[in-house]
């Protein structure tokens, strides 16, 4: 009898770390192409196996690339969500997604916002240029900060 209650904790235990490395709940953005002068929508992604009620992310662009933080827009998967994305500092901006009502965000993949860049007349084709995203949060309905990647 000891031994069928040992197996089944020890089966609970494995079960219970697997569904915890499984969790996926990150922000990404994609390679990208912007021709000199032109513009594009840079996509912003959340994976989510959790409910996510916010987001806040730091995206820092290169030299010669600049966004319109007025014009970032949600997408479907917001709820009621709102967003702010303002300049902070030389080449970096802020992003904050939430719900005043504390409602998770719809769906578990897909683009969750969208931002006009913009390529300045000088910079080189064919060149590869590095944006960042840093002090990444996704939080869900308790405030805890569920980022795994």
């Amino acid at each position: 009898m000891k031994t069928n209650k040992m197996i089944t904790a020890l089966f609970v235990l494995l079960f219970s770390s697997l569904s915890v490395f499984s969790q996926k709940n990150e922000v990404t953005i994609p390679d990208v192409s912007v021709v000199a002068g032109k513009s594009i929508t840079l996509p912003i992604y959340l994976e989510n196996s959790a409910d996510v009620v916010a987001v806040q992310f730091t995206l820092e662009l290169p030299d010669g690339f600049y966004l319109d933080a007025d014009a970032a827009s949600l997408t479907e998967r917001a709820n009621g969500h709102s967003a702010k994305m303002k300049y902070i500092a030389y080449n970096k901006y802020m992003a904050m997604i939430f719900s005043s009502e504390n409602q998770p965000i719809v769906g578990r993949t897909g683009i969750l916002m969208n931002v006009p860049l913009y390529a300045y007349d000088g910079m080189q084709d064919d060149s590869t240029y590095l944006m960042t995203l840093s002090d990444v949060v996704i939080a869900n309905r308790e405030g805890d900060n569920i980022i795994t990647g």
